[in-house]
């Protein structure tokens, strides 16, 4: 029998159920031999995601503000009481492999195991705090033009308006879950930089 083909790999925090499944230490090597992600830790504990395994995967690369962007993928595996969270040190050697494993997910259960997208909890949160916040805005502008004798202020209420539907329009397209159409929709949740192979 032929040993796997060793694939791209990055180095990952070890983190929650990575850190429960008995790994040790702070990082763990993430490596796509084949259709098989290994994830093993510098001790040589390891734990063997193959692709028909993942029940499904999801991508996701949350950027805010000044710092660099953090991505994160998350996997659940058939039988598995948790998801196992992959948090790279490297975004570009993370994102070929991961890009990679995901054709594998795909080709083996096919593609609507493969999502992109943060989880529908901080999708929603982010939901209520954007809009919620622009939704207030926007009410107090119109209660205020109502009542008030200064036209500005519906022209205000009007731009308050518009930037919740924006904004709103922004988290449906990009701060929601989904299930990709095409693998290469994941490209959106990968760096820039992270060129295909």
């Amino acid at each position: 029998m032929n040993a796997p083909v060793k694939g791209p790999a990055f180095e990952a925090s070890l983190l929650g159920a990575l850190a429960r499944s008995g790994l040790t230490g702070m990082r763990a090597m993430v490596r796509l031999e084949g259709d098989v992600l290994t994830i093993r830790d510098p001790g040589g504990r390891s734990v063997i995601i193959p692709a028909e395994a993942v029940e499904r995967m999801r991508v996701v690369r949350f950027v805010g503000g000044r710092r660099r962007p953090l991505h994160e993928t998350k996997i659940w595996r058939a039988g598995a009481s948790e998801p196992l969270l992959l948090i790279p040190i490297d975004p570009i050697a993370y994102a070929r492999t991961i890009r990679a494993f995901a054709g594998r997910v795909a080709d083996r259960g096919g593609l609507e195991r493969v999502m992109r997208g943060p989880g529908l909890l901080t999708a929603s949160i982010n939901l209520l705090l954007i809009n919620g916040s622009l939704g207030l805005l926007a009410l107090a502008t119109l209660v205020w033009a109502w009542f008030g004798e200064n036209w500005l202020w519906w022209l205000v209420a009007a731009a308050a308006l518009a930037g919740n539907a924006w904004a709103l329009r922004d988290t449906f397209r990009h701060r929601w879950p989904r299930r990709v159409a095409r693998l290469d929709e994941l490209d959106r949740e990968f760096p820039p930089e992270a060129k295909r192979p």
